[in-house]
């Protein structure tokens, strides 16, 4: 590189223009950001919400989450993560899937179904309600899949 008098520019003046300009595009990039509104939740997002929630009166919360981890156990759930401070837990499940049409590729043309492995997780969140007087509980559960999966084509087609 040659500087504005001619002359060469040494290895460490390369090397600081070239941390100038990262430094400069890094900042260009985060401009913006999110709105507020794309942290407020949605009616159906409040919906579901409600759905996965459970209140339970009376119950101490070192009970629900001992309870809740056994019941991720009985149903073949790996507890991997108890935060009693924050009131989650969070185990893993896997299995494979061999069932025709189990999971289905909308997408693919030509593939319906898929076989392959699968991880579910899930997640139990306790914490108290807004009264402490009477040691009202909110339980929350939530599912999540995963799929690692090769598309298998359609016998009828």
């Amino acid at each position: 590189m040659i500087n504005k008098e001619g002359r060469n520019l040494n290895r460490f003046q390369r090397g600081r223009c070239l941390i100038l300009f990262l430094a400069f595009m890094i900042m260009a990039g985060c401009g913006g950001g999110a709105s507020l509104e794309a942290f407020v939740p949605t009616e159906e997002t409040l919906q579901k919400r409600v759905l996965t929630t459970r209140q339970f009166d009376g119950i101490a919360e070192a009970d629900l989450l001992s309870a809740s981890a056994g019941v991720l156990q009985d149903l073949g759930f790996n507890v991997e993560e108890i935060e009693t401070g924050l009131g989650l837990i969070s185990g893993t499940k896997k299995a494979e899937s061999k069932l025709p049409g189990v999971t289905w590729f909308v997408n693919l043309p030509g593939f319906r179904r898929a076989d392959g492995p699968k991880e579910f997780r899930a997640s139990v969140v306790v914490r108290p309600g807004n009264d402490t007087k009477d040691n009202t509980q909110y339980v929350r559960v939530t599912f999540h899949q995963k799929v690692w999966a090769k598309a298998v084509p359609d016998d009828d087609e």
